[in-house]
């Protein structure tokens, strides 16, 4: 879902299932990556 977005970008999924769960995942590339 984040793979062709410009790093920076985060996205926030909220729970259904479970209250006040929150996952938080954002986009950015190391630059010690190989």
């Amino acid at each position: 879902l984040l793979i062709n977005k410009p790093d920076g970008t985060f996205l926030l999924r909220f729970s259904d299932s479970e209250i006040g769960g929150i996952t938080i995942a954002w986009k950015f590339d190391s630059p010690d990556r190989n």
